[in-house]
């Protein structure tokens, strides 16, 4: 939309705009050096603040208008008002945002939005919100039902975030303009198409970014709400993970069990699996054996898919307990000594009688039920080779990791399952004088 004039009211010259700016900076500096502590009232000085903020972004948006239509940003030597702001320190994006949103509330048809702003009643992005919505309302719409549109959205921006907001606009738009900006089958199948998804390394890590509609979002959020909700993951019963971390952990939970299953499709006739290559001295010795002088040419190492890096020998260990996941153990020279293990997984009947037995985690205070559980070696199988019902116990993804990490010993007794803490080396002896 093109920019049009707009009239800065009540403010005649450039000499009252300096005589306004002055007191308006003077009051500012007076503000700043203000205590708020101890005030009764701190949450209503708050919402005054955010309303004057308001409204000096209604007055920003305007001169940023006028400025748009004298071209004043190359006389500063950008190429354009966006670049200018961009040249402030302001983001890209922000700058383009702020720049579309000038240019629309200098027409005349947002003149009920922009009052709303210029009150204090609603922000920038509510704003941003309302005039994108009414902009893209067909033709078919009539003079009042635009009106009606328009006058509903600035009721609810007044409460509701933008991202709840733009959801109120698409309801509003499917009531009022169907077959226009409304129509939510031609709206689902554009947005369908832009469902991306990419993973790259980064510093040891791998980042995850991506976009997703809102049938795919509905699935992801239906999947892995129940697998985020908080559990124990320290000996006092706290959770200590954020929710990111959480959400994290629960889509990895999820694809691993999808492997477990075996209901993904075959990659060139071989069945979906993760991989873990380990030496015999990895599979049965100490944890601290996970290299040798080799320069690292024998780590343990995880293949899965398009990754592949190398583990410690304990995690290496800990994850051949997983289903879907295939430990193959290499000899010196690197030939395969054994590819997995028919008795290394719990068998269909073992598993139901370890839910039956231990009912879920056997950790104390965690509530996961058997069918989030793996099942434990208590007796490393790298040492027994076998894997019988009273040398395993159901443990969820957090306590296995903590059983193999932190060295606890799990014991079967009459009572179920006993977890007991590694004790703590010795102190070194002094040498005798």
């Amino acid at each position: 939309m093109s920019i049009t004039a707009l009239a800065v009211e009540a403010l005649p010259g450039s000499t009252c705009l300096d005589a306004v700016r002055e007191r308006i900076d003077t009051d500012l500096s007076q503000l700043a050096s203000a205590s708020v502590q101890g005030a009764p009232n701190p949450l209503d000085l708050a919402a005054w603040a955010r309303a004057s903020e308001a409204r000096l972004s209604a007055f920003r948006l305007s001169a940023l208008a006028e400025a748009e239509r004298q071209g004043a940003a190359r006389t500063k030597g950008a190429l354009g008002t966006a670049a200018w702001l961009k040249g402030q320190g302001q983001g890209a994006a922000a700058a383009r945002r702020d720049v579309t949103l000038a240019g629309s509330l200098a027409d005349p048809e947002h003149e009920a939005t922009r009052d709303m702003l210029a009150a204090g009643r609603i922000m920038p992005e509510q704003a941003l919100v309302v005039t994108e919505a009414t902009d893209a309302l067909s033709d078919q719409v009539s003079p009042e039902k635009r009106a009606e549109f328009v006058a509903g959205l600035l009721a609810q921006a007044q409460t509701l975030d933008p991202s709840h907001l733009f959801t109120a606009a698409k309801r509003a738009a499917a009531r009022v303009d169907p077959t226009g900006s409304g129509d939510l089958a031609k709206a689902e199948k554009a947005a369908r198409s832009q469902r991306a998804f990419t993973m790259y390394p980064k510093a040891g890590m791998y980042v995850l970014t991506g976009q997703v509609d809102a049938e795919g979002a509905a699935y992801l959020s239906a999947a892995l709400d129940p697998l985020s909700a908080p559990r124990a993951t320290s000996i006092d019963g706290a959770d200590e993970r954020s929710p990111a971390h959480r959400r994290c952990d629960a889509l990895v939970e999820l694809s691993r069990r999808q492997i477990a299953s075996g209901d993904l499709p075959d990659i060139g006739g071989v069945p979906t699996l993760v991989v873990v290559t380990m030496t015999l001295d990895q599979l049965t010795g100490p944890v601290a054996a996970a290299t040798t002088d080799d320069a690292g040419e024998r780590c343990a190492e995880l293949v899965g898919g398009t990754i592949r890096e190398p583990i410690s020998a304990g995690r290496a260990r800990r994850l051949a307990c997983h289903a879907g996941l295939l430990p193959a153990v290499l000899g010196g020279d690197s030939h395969i000594l054994d590819w997995g293990h028919t008795q290394r997984l719990a068998t269909p009947a073992q598993r139901r009688a370890l839910a039956l037995r231990d009912q879920g985690c056997t950790f104390s205070g965690c509530d996961r039920p058997p069918s989030w559980c793996e099942t434990h070696h208590t007796v490393p199988f790298g040492t027994s080779g076998r894997t019988r019902l009273d040398e395993l116990a159901l443990v969820c993804d957090a306590h296995h990791d903590l059983a193999h990490t932190d060295k606890w010993t799990l014991t079967l007794t009459p009572d179920g399952i006993h977890w007991t803490p590694r004790q703590p080396d010795p102190p070194p002896q002094a040498e005798p004088p």
